[in-house]
């Protein structure tokens, strides 16, 4: 089943806000979410640039998307679980 990803359900699963200044992005001022684990660092896109009022987490420089929070919740497990320390 898909569950669509709110930002409600982001930031239970602990990612945290990251605020771009408009001085920082050139005109308007916008947020995304950043969760990082060792060295891979998830980003959801920006409030600005939602798609059909859905959030999407990528992995940074990485190609690959996620859409289905069910699916985000399970990699960060897995990448908690295995991380070196």
């Amino acid at each position: 089943m898909v569950e669509i990803m709110t930002e409600s359900s982001i930031k239970k699963l602990g990612f945290e806000k990251v605020y771009v200044s408009e001085e920082k992005s050139g005109d308007t001022p916008f947020y995304f979410y950043a969760y990082k684990v060792g060295k891979i660092e998830l980003i959801s896109n920006s409030h600005d640039n939602l798609q059909e009022e859905s959030w999407i987490v990528e992995i940074l420089e990485g190609d690959i998307q996620f859409t289905n929070i069910s699916d985000v919740k399970d990699l960060i497990v897995l990448l908690e679980r295995n991380k070196l320390s």
